[in-house]
């Protein structure tokens, strides 16, 4: 994958900038109240070798909305909280050690985005300092490699 320079990528913000202050609202192709997740990537050439310029690629949730999501984040929910109260034991002998859990989720009805407000609804052992979970980097339209996120640090 070819990393754009912070330089290159605000020309191109600029330049996507200029030319979408300058439509009318009705020209505007989309609007929403909140914002909208992105990236900028090389396009595959195979499969756009006949277009110039940016390409747009909307990837939809799998219909995500159409489904009731509470009985998958209930499920969830409970099993994080079994796990941690599994890994909580584990801890026993490095007390004066930073202890975390990494979480890696599966499934097709919620996303990535689903998990991180769940902590909520958890009691998270006293000895568990953070808790992270995998999340997925795409590097492609089909591809990804595997990063990490920190979604719960214990307040000191």
């Amino acid at each position: 994958m070819n990393s754009l320079d912070q330089g290159t990528v605000r020309r191109f913000a600029s330049e996507i900038g200029n030319v979408i202050v300058q439509l009318g609202s009705s020209e505007i192709p989309m609007r929403r109240s909140e914002p909208l997740r992105w990236s900028l990537r090389r396009a595959d050439r195979d499969e756009y070798e006949d277009r110039t310029g940016i390409v747009v690629i909307q990837e939809k949730r799998m219909m995500m909305e159409d489904f009731d999501t509470e009985p998958a984040a209930a499920g969830t929910v409970t099993e994080i909280a079994k796990q941690l109260a599994q890994a909580a034991p584990k801890f026993s002998a490095y007390a004066l050690a930073r202890k975390l859990v990494l979480l890696d989720f599966y499934g097709d009805r919620l996303s990535e985005e689903d998990i991180p407000p769940l902590l909520s609804r958890i009691s998270v052992p006293l000895c568990i300092d953070e808790i992270w979970m995998t999340r997925r980097e795409w590097v492609s339209e089909d591809d990804y490699e595997i990063g990490f996120e920190k979604i719960f640090v214990r307040s000191a």
